[in-house]
């Protein structure tokens, strides 16, 4: 199967910001975050699937537990094209990407407060929370506007850590009354409400800050989540060439314009504009994973795994669900069982109801040979409504296995069976050549094969004697000269 449908904003990963405040980073008005290393990812995730944004192996790439056929090796150091291609491909996108300029100069930040968030930044990532919100709650009175509302913005990504969601919100909202023109507590809300499916919501509240901001370039461009969620891609083009010519160091504008190019099969443009967004910042997550799927559809595994093992080091956002995901897909294709299951029990704890992690991570269980576990990730994946009959699919081959502790291997095979009805059941298109079909048809057999082992052998019938002189096994002669 393809993993190439779509690829839009995380949808399932609140990617929210815990601000260290650079001299550019979190500012409000001209300059977007462009130094924002966080590690603070909270995590609602759709109820719905969104198949175009995840990448899963089940279904025909998991039939065997095994990775992609052999694709040819990328030849690097015959791609003697490169830079021809980068000109192309600056010159296509010169038109909307203005040159470098330094930042506006501002009021400088309060060293003691950067100092602090810092600190607070190292108690999150640590699980120390009640520290962090301690050390926060001390700027909540800061005569600098902005330290107040990104001190209010990181307490609701700490609230978010602990699962206190209420008071995240309230967090964000506290955050963009301080500062209308603040656009991480924007993002963080509007990410929220969309993983919520509460795109009304998402809506309202940008265009309400959009008009308390005076329509700052940082503000405006938090929309282009809405526009991605909803695929209207071309006008996130459009809106992205606007608000470059305004603010060409944003780079929520690179990533919208890179996962444009790569809905649209554009890999070349998607990666140029994710390298040159990774210049200016490297710990975009998004734009590593850009890089990923763009080695990956090229057929270069490897080099697709280095770039999220790189965002997962440098990344603001390494608990991302969708990078773990796709993480621990590469992982599998090349039969790193163990780190596919670290990474993928990763995913589903920071998102649980992330019913694509669920099959991989069952996946990753069968390359162990870990059976029940496996059982478990795939019943989970498959409550949780995968759409397709992925979950299904992946069960009946689960029966499938040899070795089950606590099964009669018949009864595994009327299992599988089962799954294999069920999944074609759901698909209903599912053509004659289709594998399920194959394993349907060889679970019978050996169902059949093994019953007719277990029956017993019918004995031979012993003739019945009715002469009352006896019987005799031997014939009879009655041949005077004798018989031979």
């Amino acid at each position: 199967m393809s993993d190439s449908a779509g690829h839009v904003f995380f949808a399932r990963g609140v990617l929210l910001s815990f601000c260290l405040m650079t001299a550019w980073g979190c500012a409000a008005g001209h300059q977007q975050a462009t130094a924002d290393p966080s590690d603070g990812i909270a995590v609602t995730p759709q109820q719905r699937p969104n198949p175009e944004l995840v990448h899963s192996i089940w279904d025909e790439d998991a039939v065997a537990f095994e990775p992609d056929e052999e694709r040819p090796a990328v030849d690097e150091a015959a791609d003697d094209d490169d830079d021809l291609l980068d000109v192309e491909l600056e010159e296509e996108f010169a038109d909307v990407l203005p040159p470098e300029e330094e930042p506006e100069t501002e009021e400088p930040w309060d060293a003691r407060a950067l100092e602090a968030f810092a600190a607070a930044r190292a108690d999150v990532l640590g699980s120390r929370y009640s520290n962090a919100r301690r050390t926060l709650q001390t700027f909540l009175d800061h005569e600098d506007r902005r330290v107040r509302s990104l001190a209010q913005h990181n307490l609701g990504v700490v609230a978010w850590y602990e699962g206190d969601h209420v008071s995240a919100e309230s967090a964000f909202r506290r955050a963009m009354d301080e500062d209308p023109g603040q656009a991480a507590p924007l993002r963080a809300l509007v990410r929220l409400y969309l993983a919520d499916g509460q795109h009304d919501h998402a809506r309202s509240l940008v265009r309400e800050q959009v008009t308390l901001s005076e329509e700052a370039a940082s503000i405006r461009a938090v929309e282009l989540l809405l526009l991605l969620e909803e695929g209207r891609d071309q006008e996130v083009e459009e809106l992205s060439r606007a608000l470059l010519l305004e603010d060409g160091a944003n780079l929520d504008i690179f990533e919208a314009l890179a996962f444009t190019q790569l809905n649209a099969q554009r890999l070349p443009l998607a990666e140029y504009i994710a390298e040159q967004g990774l210049e200016r910042d490297e710990t975009r997550t998004e734009l590593w994973y850009v890089r990923a799927v763009t080695a990956m559809e090229r057929g270069d595994n490897l080099t697709a795994i280095r770039h999220l093992e790189t965002a997962r080091e440098r990344g603001a956002n390494t608990r991302q669900p969708e990078l773990l995901n796709l993480l621990g897909v590469l992982y599998l294709r090349t039969l790193r069982w163990e780190d596919a299951q670290r990474v993928l029990e990763e995913a589903t704890r920071a998102a649980p109801s992330y019913a694509d992690a669920w099959v991989n991570l069952g996946n990753a269980h069968v390359g162990l040979r870990d059976y029940d576990a496996a059982l478990v990730a795939y019943t989970r994946g498959r409550d949780l409504g995968l759409e397709g009959g992925g979950p299904l699919f992946n069960l009946g081959l689960l029966y499938m296995e040899p070795g089950w502790e606590h099964m009669e291997r018949i009864a595994q095979l009327r299992e599988a069976i089962e799954f294999f009805d069920r999944f074609a059941a759901e698909r209903g298109d599912i053509p004659e050549s289709h594998l399920v079909h194959e394993y349907r048809r060889e679970a019978l057999a050996a169902i059949e094969g093994m019953e007719a082992l277990a029956r017993p052998r019918e004995q031979p019938v012993e003739p019945v004697c009715d002469d009352p002189f006896g019987c005799d096994d031997e014939p009879v002669c009655d041949d005077p000269f004798g018989c031979d």
